[in-house]
């Protein structure tokens, strides 16, 4: 038998929810001579039969040392599983952590097992990259057999930033959720910044924004998410420029359990990213029906398109910021206009059985 492995290491992460619904939809289009299983942390959202735990308690561990430990203990166990494979199988990897040791691991597998390797390409480079990943992603990326990207705009970035040029790949956007018709009593004029905070996320623009909307005109902000970054000196902006009425710090992980009242509660969502590729979050928003600002950057203006179902404004731009909330704040039919064709593009080209049968494709022409 045939078999696709996913190379998750994280777990019970949002990474880890993305892996696994591909996972559980791709499955439902398998036939007997494939199965898929996942390499993955100790604790994760997979079905225990599809586990293999390799990378221990990686995503659960806060220590450095001890994530290095399990990272790299974890990719030399799966080097020795693949050997043991008979058949041939395919690797597809979504997110690695430490770019020389994956291009010299994934070299070995490459060279020393009969395993197809797939990339996901979410993001060229990491968020968060250095000198090393600039060097090493391109090598990196020149052992794949086959890529997926969510966006036209991210296959050409690959050729543009890094010169990788790609031609065995297929384009399967990101998935559409399934969310809840949950009766929340809407705030209105109610933004929401959701998600983990970091720098690339834009929330100093957004802040600077808010501050340059008229006085007079009704608007909160509400901002929910894990910070990464130290925010005193964006509470201190805050209070500085006398907005602590108007804005809410709820920083904490958010349980998902509680992602319909938060979403269905507010009128827009912003994403005032300073670079991205491609946005879970967007397809999350939009998901739920709810109006868009977001950066004009890679895959967002591929799904966005202005002013019929989201708005995009100029990326660390926060005069034009501004404008566009201003603009979606003084009108409710465009809201609801947005609002409303952001939701139905998600329920038909961005389902989730649409984006399982496209892997499943994929693994059948690469097998």
């Amino acid at each position: 038998m045939k078999t696709v492995y996913h190379l998750e290491a994280n777990g019970k992460t949002n990474t880890g929810e993305y892996v696994n619904k591909v996972l559980e939809a791709s499955k439902l289009h398998f036939t007997h001579d494939i199965e898929i299983k996942v390499f993955t942390s100790n604790q994760s959202f997979y079905s225990s039969q599809s586990v293999l735990p390799l990378f221990r308690e990686y995503g659960t561990a806060s220590n450095n040392f001890l994530k290095l430990y399990y990272y790299f203990t974890g990719f030399l166990k799966i080097f020795l599983h693949l050997r043991k494979e008979v058949n041939s199988s395919v690797l597809h990897l979504h997110w690695l952590k430490f770019s020389v040791f994956d291009f010299f691991i994934l070299s070995f597998i490459r060279s020393f097992t009969n395993t197809r390797l797939i990339f996901t390409v979410h993001n060229v480079l990491p968020h968060e990259h250095n000198f090393i990943d600039r060097y090493f992603y391109p090598l990196i990326y020149k052992k794949i057999d086959a890529f997926t990207f969510h966006s036209k705009s991210s296959h050409n970035r690959l050729k543009q930033e890094l010169n990788v040029q790609v031609e065995n790949f297929e384009l399967i956007p990101h998935y559409g959720y399934e969310v809840g018709d949950v009766p929340v009593q809407t705030n209105e004029n109610s933004l929401l910044f959701f998600g983990t905070i970091r720098d690339y996320k834009g929330l100093d623009v957004l802040l600077d924004a808010c501050n340059k909307l008229p006085k007079k005109l009704k608007w909160n902000l509400n901002i929910y998410g894990k910070p990464e970054i130290n925010l005193d000196e964006l509470k201190a902006y805050v209070a500085r420029n006398n907005l602590s009425d108007r804005i809410q710090w709820n920083t904490g992980w958010i349980e998902e359990e509680k992602m319909d009242e938060i979403f269905l509660s507010h009128d827009i969502v912003v994403l005032p990213y300073k670079e991205i590729d491609n946005s879970g979050l967007l397809h999350l928003a939009m998901s739920y029906g709810k109006p868009v600002i977001a950066s004009r950057l890679g895959s967002l203006m591929d799904l966005i398109k202005d002013e019929e179902n989201g708005i995009l404004f100029e990326a660390n731009n926060s005069d034009d910021l501004t404008r566009c909330i201003s603009k979606l704040l003084k009108d409710e039919d465009l809201k609801i206009r947005l609002g409303n064709n952001a939701r139905k593009l998600m329920e038909t080209d961005h389902s989730i059985d649409r984006v399982g049968e496209l892997h499943y494709q994929l693994y059948k022409k690469v097998l």
